[in-house]
C-alpha cells in the first residue's frame, strides 16, 4: 500500500469495531495518533494491542517510545526490555530502549545495545545516527565522524546527519571539513539558520573575525529572534575589544531569551571587562543567575555522609580546562604534590576536546571520570555516589563551566578556585580561595561565597618545561623602549589605551608591542591603530601580532619587549608570569576588586611591590622611571627569571600545603558542626 493510501484514523477505527480482536488495527491506530503527538491516544491503542499479543513487539516498541515522550524513562524501559526477553533481536524495541538509556545519560548501557542493533544491521540507519549522536556528545568525535559517514554514504539526503558531521569536525578542530558539510546544508537548505550560526563560530575561533560578523548576521536576518547569535557577537565584539558593541548584543541576548542561564552566565564573564560597571551591579547581576538556577532545581541532601574528621578526605575537581590551558599552569603543580595518603584525588572533567595535558592530569587522580555531555543531575548523582567530601570549581563562569553541578550540592563542602575572578553567585557553594592581597578583608561582601585567603600568592605558576633562552635588552640594540601586553584583546579597553598612549608620549619614541588572538584578522587590526591614533599615537609606533604556531614561540616574542604592561580593570594572570620568567618587568595598577588585584598579589609574592601603581598617573611615573634606566633592565632582565623560580609563586609543595592545610580546616570544620546538629 502507498503511503497516500494508508488508512486514516476514522478508517483504522472502523475496522477496530468490525474486528475488535485484531492487534494489527491497535497498532496501526497508535502508529497515527503517535505522529499527530497525541501520545495518551496513542498509549491507549498500542496497550490494547498488547494486551490482545503480549508479544507483539512492533506495538510494544510503539508504547514504550509513547513512555519516553513523557519523560517516563522507566516505565519505557521495562516495556521494551520485558519484550526482549522473548524476541531480543528486534531492532525497533533495541533503537528505543537506547534512546531511553541515552536520555537518563546511561551512555554505556547506551553504547552496548547500539553496538548490538549494528551487530544485527550494519546499515541501520536509526543505529548509525544514534550511535554517532552518542559518541558526539561524550567527546568521541573521531568515531561519531565515522559513523556518521557511513550513514550519510547510504542516504546522503540525511539532513541531520550532515549537520552532526559538521559539528563532530568542528569540535574536533577538523575546520575545513566542517565548513564544507555546513556549506552542503545550506546547498540543502539555503535558510538553515544554525548553519551560519556554526561557520560564524568557526571563523570567530580561527580569528577571522569579519567573516565570522558576516555569517552571524546571515543568522539573524533569518532568524531575527535568535538570542545565541546575538550572545556569540558579543562575544566576537570583545574579541575586538569594543566593549560597547558587546554590550549591546549581549542586552539583546538576554532580551530575546528572557535571560537564559547560559546566555546570562556568558554575560556575567563579559562584565568583568567593563570599566564602567561598578562592583555592586557585576554581584547582583551574579547573584540573580544564582537564585535563577537555585530556584529550578532540587538540592540533594548530604545527611547521611560519612563525617569522620581524621581519615583520608575525597576531593573532586571539576572543570573544562584539564587541556592546553592557562589553568593548567596553576593547577598541575597542585595535583602533582597532593599527598595521596590524606587525600584521594577525583577529576570531573568536562573537557570538550582531549589533548596531551588531559592524559597528564589522568596520571595524577586515583579516579578520572569525563562527564561531558551528562546532564548537571546525572554528574552530581555520581559526585554524591563517589562519596565526595570536598568539590572544587576550577572554572566559575567561564567556557563550558559546570556550575550547574554544584547547584545540586551534591558535596558536603563546595569550593571554588582559580579560573574565575569573581563569585560564582552560587549559595551552594561554600567557599572561595584567594588571598588576602586580591581580595582585602573588607570585599567579604562582594562574594555569595564565604572568603577563605591561603597565604599569598593564591596560585602557582608551573613554567612548561621547553623555555626559549632570554634575549639581550630590546633597548639596547633598537635605542627606544618596547613596551608591550599579550593579553586577550578584550582587555584592552578604551580607558587602557588612554594610559598606555599617556605612556608612549611621555616616553620619546616609544613603541608599544601588543600580541592576541584576534589579531590575526585585519578588522580589529585597524580598530587598535584607530583608537591609538585617537591618543596621538601613530600606527607606526604600534605593532600588532596574532597567533604564532607553538606555545614555544609565543613565549620567545617576550624577548622583543623591554616592559610589559597589564591591563585593567581585568589583570593578566598567566600573561604576567610569563613576562617575568621571560625577564621582563611588568608594571600593573591596583584594581578596586579581584580581576584588578591580581597583578598586585603576583608582583607582591615575589618582592616586587615597586612594580604596582596606584592609578594611571603613578603608572606612567613608574614606566617613565623604568624606561629611562638602561642599566636597571638588564639587571632585571638577568635576575628576574631566577627571583621568579625562587620565590613561592612558583613553589609546589608550599602551594599544595596551603591548599592542603585549608581543605582539612574545612572538613574537621564542617565535621565539628554535623555532629553538634
Amino acid at each position: 500500500m502507498r503511503k497516500k493510501d494508508q488508512p486514516d484514523i476514522p478508517a483504522i477505527k472502523k475496522t477496530v469495531d468490525k474486528t475488535p480482536h485484531t492487534p494489527l488495527s491497535y497498532h496501526q491506530l497508535g502508529v497515527k495518533y503517535y505522529k499527530q503527538n497525541l501520545f495518551a491516544k496513542a498509549k491507549e491503542a498500542w496497550e490494547k494491542a498488547i494486551s490482545l499479543d503480549p508479544e507483539y513487539m512492533d506495538a510494544r516498541a510503539g508504547l514504550g517510545l509513547s513512555y519516553m515522550h513523557t519523560k517516563q524513562f522507566q516505565v519505557a524501559k521495562n516495556i521494551l526490555e520485558q519484550g526482549l526477553k522473548h524476541h531480543p533481536d528486534h531492532i525497533p524495541s533495541l533503537i528505543n530502549l537506547a534512546l531511553a538509556w541515552h536520555e537518563e545519560d546511561h551512555f554505556g548501557k547506551t553504547s552496548e545495545l547500539y553496538e548490538k542493533i549494528l551487530k544485527l544491521d550494519n546499515k541501520n540507519q536509526n543505529a548509525l545516527y544514534g550511535y554517532g549522536k552518542l559518541l558526539y556528545q561524550t567527546g568521541n568525535y573521531l568515531e561519531s565522524i565515522n559513523y556518521l559517514k557511513i550513514l550519510i554514504t547510504e542516504n546522503p539526503a540525511f539532513f541531520q546527519a550532515i549537520y552532526l558531521l559538521g559539528c563532530a569536525y568542528q569540535d574536533s578542530h577538523t575546520n575545513q571539513e566542517a565548513i564544507d558539510c555546513f556549506k552542503t546544508i545550506l546547498g540543502m537548505n539555503p535558510d538553515y539558520v544554525l548553519a551560519y550560526y556554526n561557520l560564524g563560530k568557526i571563523y570567530q575561533a580561527k580569528g577571522q573575525l569579519s567573516v565570522a560578523e558576516d555569517f552571524y548576521k546571515k543568522a539573524i536576518k533569518i532568524k531575527p529572534n535568535f538570542s545565541e547569535v546575538y550572545a556569540s557577537l558579543g562575544g566576537l565584539y570583545l574579541d575586538m575589544a569594543d566593549t560597547k558593541n558587546a554590550h549591546t548584543m549581549f542586552m539583546k541576548a538576554l532580551k530575546q531569551s528572557n535571560n537564559d542561564l547560559k546566555i546570562l552566565s556568558v554575560f556575567l564573564y563579559f562584565l568583568n571587562f567593563r570599566p564602567q560597571y561598578e562592583n555592586n551591579k557585576t554581584f547582583n547581576y551574579h547573584k540573580e543567575w544564582g537564585n535563577n538556577i537555585s530556584s529550578k532545581i532540587s538540592m540533594f541532601s548530604n545527611n547521611f555522609h560519612d563525617y569522620t574528621p581524621y581519615r583520608q578526605i575525597n576531593i573532586g575537581y571539576v572543570s573544562p580546562d584539564f587541556r592546553e590551558h592557562s589553568v593548567i599552569y596553576f593547577i598541575y603543580p597542585v595535583l602533582l604534590n597532593h599527598d595521596s595518603e590524606r587525600f584521594k584525588i577525583f577529576i570531573y572533567s568536562n573537557v570538550q576536546k582531549k589533548d596531551n595535558q588531559t592524559n597528564k592530569i589522568k596520571s595524577l587522580c586515583h579516579i578520572f571520570r569525563d562527564i561531558r555531555g551528562m546532564s548537571g543531575k546525572t554528574a552530581a548523582k555520581q559526585i554524591q555516589n563517589d562519596k565526595i567530601d570536598i568539590l572544587v570549581d576550577l572554572a566559575g563562569h567561564t567556557h563550558n563551566h559546570r556550575l550547574d553541578i554544584f547547584a545540586f550540592k551534591p558535596a558536603p563542602i563546595q569550593v571554588t578556585y582559580l579560573g574565575y575572578p569573581n563569585t560564582t553567585g552560587l549559595k551552594q557553594i561554600d567557599y572561595r580561595f584567594t588571598d588576602h592581597i586580591a581580595d582585602p578583608i573588607e570585599k567579604q561582601t562582594d562574594y555569595t561565597e564565604n572568603i577563605y585567603r591561603l597565604a599569598p600568592p593564591f596560585v602557582c605558576y608551573n613554567p612548561p618545561e621547553n623555555i626559549p633562552d632570554i634575549s639581550s635588552l630590546p633597548y639596547s640594540y633598537n635605542h627606544y623602549i618596547t613596551f608591550g601586553s599579550f593579553n586577550y584583546l578584550g582587555k584592552i579597553n578604551h580607558q587602557v589605551i588612554q594610559a598606555w598612549a599617556a605612556i608612549m608620549k611621555k616616553v620619546p619614541d616609544s613603541r608599544l608591542f601588543l600580541k592576541s588572538r584576534p589579531l590575526h584578522d585585519p578588522f580589529p587590526k585597524k580598530r587598535i591603530f584607530q583608537l591609538f591614533q585617537k591618543e596621538g599615537i601613530d600606527e607606526t609606533r604600534i605593532q600588532l601580532k596574532g597567533h604564532v604556531g607553538s606555545y614555544f614561540e609565543h613565549l620567545s616574542q617576550y624577548n622583543m619587549i623591554d616592559i610589559a604592561l597589564d591591563p585593567f580593570p581585568y589583570n593578566g594572570t598567566t600573561t604576567t608570569c610569563e613576562a617575568l620568567l621571560m625577564g621582563v618587568p611588568v608594571l600593573t595598577i591596583e584594581g578596586s576588586n579581584h580581576a584588578g588585584r591580581v597583578g598586585k598579589s603576583l608582583l607582591y609574592s615575589i618582592g616586587l611591590k615597586d612594580w604596582v601603581a596606584q592609578n594611571e598617573t603613578d603608572l606612567l611615573l613608574k614606566a617613565y622611571a623604568l624606561a629611562g634606566s638602561e642599566k636597571m633592565l638588564i639587571d632585571i632582565r638577568s635576575q628576574l627569571r631566577n627571583i621568579l623560580l625562587n620565590a613561592d609563586l612558583c613553589n609546589q609543595k608550599v602551594q599544595t600545603n596551603k591548599i592542603e592545610d585549608a581543605f582539612i580546616w574545612l572538613w574537621q570544620k564542617r565535621c565539628k558542626t554535623h555532629i553538634k546538629n
